[in-house]
């Protein structure tokens, strides 16, 4: 009778670890930065106690249309970009990640596409994911920008 509770005991204990090995949830990011951009297809520059970059879309960003977002850091940090998701704060238009690719030893790059409302000028939150080796949650850097729409 002791070996059947030991059994189940025994049982129970695998059920928990592996659970925590394998389904364990992502610690949630931190922010470690927000900052307003008027035009990210000018030079935006951020500078904390912790990172600096310089930001800049290739082009003038409009709706539906790729433009490319680079990232240049401009410390010897660990910080590296991830990926960067796109939010729209003045209405619900859903959520959308690109992951960056390094393309220098201290520059990335992230193909991007914004949908757009024909209801005017959206004020956009674009999240950039940071990883840095010392730590195991993901860091992020909110830069505010405005997009009008043409009619």
């Amino acid at each position: 009778m002791n070996y059947l509770k030991y059994g189940v005991v025994g049982l129970l204990f695998i059920i928990v670890i592996v659970n925590k090995l394998y389904f364990q949830e992502e610690l949630p990011a931190k922010k470690i930065a927000e900052i307003t951009c008027e035009r990210l297809d000018e030079s935006c520059l951020f500078k904390s106690e912790k990172v600096s970059y310089r930001l800049t879309a290739d082009k003038q960003i409009e709706g539906m249309k790729v433009f490319t977002l680079k990232l240049e850091k401009l410390d010897d940090s660990n910080y590296e970009p991830v990926k960067v998701s796109y939010s729209v704060t003045n209405m619900n238009m859903g959520i959308s990640e690109f992951d960056f690719s390094k393309k220098g030893d201290k520059t990335w790059e992230s193909d991007s596409m914004l949908s757009f409302c024909s209801l005017g000028k959206m004020f956009w939150v674009a999240t950039i994911y940071l990883e840095n080796d010392d730590d195991d949650r993901m860091s992020t850097i909110d830069v505010n920008f405005d997009v009008g729409t043409t009619h």
